[in-house]
């Protein structure tokens, strides 16, 4: 979440509330709102290494080219030859859940996972 400060800076806040206080963490002051939105989607792309910030996909990670994620509530699968590059793209992707729907579903071999 970003906010316009008054001295004309912008201030880049967290989604989620700290649990003790009640209130946003700050993530940082920027000179503009474009260094705001690159800044914000940094972040965005490192929580989404170990935590995916989706409403689908509650877990996604990538090892040794195996792809494994979970849905929310659901089943977990391991998606085998998955390039790099690929991953990247998925942390990138606006959508997780259609992302796997559209491109890793359909183009690489999956079994369920027996253990999440």
């Amino acid at each position: 979440m970003i906010r316009t400060l008054a001295a004309g800076s912008y201030r880049l806040y967290s989604c989620k509330k700290d649990p003790k206080t009640g209130k946003r963490r700050n993530l940082g002051t920027f000179g503009t709102r474009a260094a705001a939105k690159k800044h914000e989607r940094e972040v965005q792309s490192v929580k989404g290494a170990g935590r995916m910030l989706s409403t689908v996909v509650e877990w996604a990670n990538r090892n040794n080219g195996v792809f494994s994620m979970k849905y929310r509530g659901g089943d977990a699968y391991d998606h085998f030859d998955v390039p790099r590059e690929v991953y990247l793209q998925y942390l990138a992707a606006t959508s997780k859940g259609q992302f796997m729907n559209w491109v890793i579903k359909p183009n690489y071999r999956y079994q369920t996972r027996t253990h999440h």
